[in-house]
């Protein structure tokens, strides 16, 4: 998955919380559970991949309950209004398919 990769040095801290080396991104993206976890993409018309939302699911911690981690990224020579929220809030609502503008959004979820 490029897209990750291609976030420049200001944007990985903002999606990963550290400066984070391809290597890296690498390990994060071949511990991706889609059998488990929520990935939901944003994609332009060329069905390139413009932003991406992962929503983790973490396993229960002595009784307490499961929590999760939310990442979000959009590419920034793609972004225009309406993407970062498209990407933020279809995962949080029933929006298995939607329009805006040039992008289409699609939701992949497993849970």
């Amino acid at each position: 998955m490029n897209h990750l990769l291609q976030l420049n040095d200001e944007d990985r801290p903002l999606r990963f919380g550290t400066h984070t080396p391809d290597e890296v991104i690498r390990h994060y993206l071949e511990g991706l559970n889609f059998n488990g976890d929520a990935v939901f993409g944003v994609f332009n018309l060329d069905l390139k991949l413009m932003g991406m939302a992962h929503l983790d699911y973490l396993p229960e911690h002595n009784g307490e309950a499961r929590a999760a981690e939310f990442g979000v990224s959009v590419l920034p020579r793609r972004a225009w209004p309406g993407l970062g929220h498209c990407t933020v809030t279809a995962p949080c609502g029933p929006l298995p398919q939607y329009s805006h503008r040039d992008a289409l959004c699609s939701l992949s979820c497993k849970q």
